[in-house]
């Protein structure tokens, strides 16, 4: 168990290509981020975007990295993974997931992301940490321009940071031009947001990006039921998952019973954003 974390921490197993992954995170935090990356593999919707099909020698940035899992989904088949997490104790369970699985290729950045570089105000809330005018604690920032800059290119761009994708994406100058893909939770849940989403789509739009939107809830019907029966996800606390794919297959399976219920559990990501090069 983690120094300093709670008791309350459990353990999913999982496989991608020919690695077997254990990764450990919150309890409380943990049904939202696996029903998202190991069993609906949302940021995979579209075949061009599967990890499974990244080109060789591949670098991916991980924003929004959490407790690491879409990270260590890319370390099988990527040559370097960057995972940003600004959340301190989200942060040391990245840290002890890459430690514990071997995943040398997979970086951990502590810092936020923002349209400057600096100490920024920070609320820590597990899933849905940010940055804020004011806030219990403070995190380092970078742009997204000076964590590119290191790299020749992104392969790919899975970003969740909530809200701050708007400033990230609409202050830089450079970063768009390496990365060739991104997929990203783009959160429209205020009247500043919903005016800047045009700007954000133009400006991925004007440096050559293809653009597909995905709105809540994600799953198509038969995706919905399907999905869990077929998924990475293989055991929870080294037991069988067969009620939570259960419950998830009857849950997103079911249209238009369940439409509010399921944008219920969306926690406050409207659309998913694809863009690749054109």
């Amino acid at each position: 168990m983690l120094e300093g974390s709670s008791s309350l921490t459990s353990t999913v197993d999982f496989k991608e290509g020919e690695k077997q992954f254990r990764a450990t995170m919150p309890s409380h935090q943990m049904w939202v981020t696996v029903k998202d990356i190991l069993v609906y593999e949302e940021y995979e919707f579209f075949k061009e975007f599967r990890l499974s099909n990244l080109p060789l020698e591949a670098t991916v940035l991980d924003a929004g990295a959490f407790v690491g899992l879409y990270s260590l989904k890319a370390s099988p088949y990527a040559s370097h993974v960057v995972a940003i997490e600004p959340n301190r104790a989200s942060y040391r369970y990245l840290e002890e997931n890459i430690r514990m699985n071997g995943a040398r290729n997979v970086e951990s950045l502590n810092v936020g992301l923002s349209d400057k570089a600096g100490p920024r105000a920070f609320v820590e809330s597990g899933t849905v940490s940010q940055l804020a005018e004011t806030g219990e604690s403070r995190v380092q920032t970078l742009t997204l321009d000076e964590v590119c800059d290191r790299h020749d290119r992104i392969d790919l761009m899975k970003m969740d940071i909530e809200g701050s994708e708007y400033p990230v994406i609409l202050s830089s100058m450079t970063a768009l031009k390496r990365i060739s893909k991104i997929v990203a939770e783009i959160h429209i849940t205020n009247a500043s947001q919903r005016m800047k989403f045009p700007s954000l789509l133009d400006r991925l739009e004007s440096n050559h990006f293809e653009v597909k939107l995905i709105r809540a809830p994600f799953q198509p019907a038969y995706f919905g039921l399907s999905k869990p029966w077929h998924c990475p996800l293989s055991k929870y606390n080294h037991r069988s998952v067969a009620l939570y794919r259960l419950f998830l297959s009857a849950l997103y399976g079911a249209r238009p019973i369940t439409a509010r219920v399921r944008r219920f559990m969306e926690t406050g990501s409207t659309v998913l954003l694809f863009a690749s090069k054109t």
